[in-house]
């Protein structure tokens, strides 16, 4: 299964997602296309999801938060590339 089926399969028991993207087994809290996740088929898995989307990017804090901005308006960008 990969990872659009499992959100597929998880979206009716899904409360709140934590989104980051990702390279390999080790390779997490990257930002949002700078990983090997395919957003453009797992965003729409969540259209009309009403819970809270929280992003984490790897040591953001570190830059004030600068990393989680730009991650929301990358996935602004994806969402309105699907549409």
């Amino acid at each position: 299964m990969d990872l659009v089926e499992h959100a597929r399969a998880l979206r009716a028991h899904t409360a709140y997602l934590h989104v980051a993207d990702a390279a390999g087994v080790d390779g997490e809290g990257l930002q949002i296309g700078d990983g090997e996740i395919d957003f453009e088929r797992l965003v729409p898995v969540y259209e009309g999801f009403d819970g809270p989307i929280i992003t984490e990017i790897w040591r953001d804090h570190e830059r004030r938060d600068a990393g989680s901005k730009s991650a929301t308006e990358r996935l602004r960008d994806v969402r309105q590339r699907v549409r």
